[in-house]
């Protein structure tokens, strides 16, 4: 399902969730936008499309988010970041932070630098942003295809591994069941 969520509300969107099972979010501002529309789309469609799954009963939610996020946790501006990007990390950290503080079956995944090359079918998923205790666990830089990201989140799907887990996920050594099987 596609949907304008810009121009929607709460209600709209949880008759269009109702009967899922699970809600994934995938939407970006895209590169060149600015500030407003990072905001208004990596963070405020995020927590709508949050809303709408809790209004709903959707039990999962799997937001797609980015490499990078920590860099900005506790308002840190990194100076190898550049102003553009910054804005975008924030807004996916907010959106993050709004997720993990729900009754929800929440998955979020940091993607690598993603790219239109050919599924490979391996990939390195792994634990990353604040554990339990608040250590953050760095990311390995790296990028992955669009294909094998799609990959991983249709197995997490079928077989529910991953729930509330922050995973970092680029190109690797792994076979798609294998990776995602850790975090079953």
């Amino acid at each position: 399902m596609v949907i304008d969520l810009e121009n929607t509300t709460v209600e709209k969107l949880a008759e269009v969730l109702a009967g899922a099972d699970v809600a994934v979010f995938a939407a970006g501002a895209g590169a060149g936008s600015g500030d407003a529309r990072k905001n208004s789309v990596d963070l405020g469609a995020a927590v709508l499309l949050a809303d709408a799954a809790e209004y709903a009963g959707v039990p999962r939610l799997v937001q797609i988010s980015s490499t990078g996020a920590d860099l900005v946790r506790d308002g840190a501006t990194p100076s190898e970041v550049p102003d553009d990007f910054v804005a975008y990390l924030r807004a996916k950290l907010g959106a993050e932070e709004d997720l993990v503080r729900r009754d929800l079956a929440w998955t979020i995944v940091r993607p690598g630098t993603l790219t239109d090359d050919d599924a490979t079918g391996l990939v390195r998923l792994e634990r990353t942003g604040p554990d339990e205790s608040g250590t953050v666990h760095p990311e390995t830089k790296g990028s992955i295809p669009r294909t094998d990201v799609a990959a991983v989140l249709a197995e997490m799907i079928r077989t529910g591994a991953g729930a509330r887990a922050t995973l970092h996920l680029i190109s690797g050594p792994a076979g798609v069941s294998e990776a995602v099987a850790i975090f079953a």
